[in-house]
């Protein structure tokens, strides 16, 4: 209950909507993000989520799965917070550093994410900079650089740890009754089981 009550409504819809788990593609593509911007999500996701001597958030998917809930299931205030959110990392990049976010070097991109997640504000104009490059979706929004980490930092630990990657490679699973089967129909198991 206090895990659930610091996830959004939209968030939650995105884990109990159903099953769409399937291995990492390597030829997949986004289906509501540009390609830049899935280049970034997947940079970012695996700044929270490095790989060390398990997985990461990139190699679990997880730039997919937060695509697939912008497009599925997220208000379109939060699509439109988090492409603002993401433009803003590239003004950031482009003026510290002469490059986009995806493109920088670990610690660059770590230096970036720490300033936000610590609050620091972006100026005024490179806020309506990133605005105005997202187009329509964002005009009128008041971006707030530490609410966008806080909420790619969410969804970057909900499609982690619900992802098969997090839930057996890096969570302690008792498979008890059995294996992992993270997609089954309902039919075939009858009805919920009980704690």
């Amino acid at each position: 209950m206090i895990v659930g009550g610091a996830l959004s409504a939209s968030a939650i819809a995105a884990v109990m909507s159903g099953c769409k788990s399937a291995p990492v593609d390597p030829n997949w593509t986004a289906g509501y993000l540009d390609e830049n911007q899935i280049s970034t999500v997947a940079e970012v996701v695996e700044r929270i989520i490095p790989t060390t001597d398990t997985p990461g958030a990139k190699e679990a998917g997880v730039h997919q799965f937060i695509d697939a809930f912008l497009q599925d299931n997220a208000t379109k205030e939060e699509q439109s917070m988090l492409k603002a959110g993401l433009a803003d990392l590239d003004s950031r990049s482009r003026n510290k550093h002469s490059k986009i976010f995806a493109k920088l070097s670990d610690d660059q991109m770590d230096d970036i994410l720490t300033e936000i997640a610590q609050g620091s504000h972006a100026s005024e104009e490179d806020i309506a900079s990133a605005i105005a490059n997202e187009g329509e979706a964002v005009q009128g929004l008041q971006l707030d650089p530490k609410m966008f980490f806080s909420s790619i930092r969410q969804l970057t630990l909900l499609g982690f740890f619900t992802s098969e990657i997090g839930a057996t490679q890096v969570l302690k699973m008792d498979a008890i009754p059995g294996h992992y089967l993270g997609c089954i129909p309902y039919e075939e198991v009858g009805r919920a089981w009980a704690l």
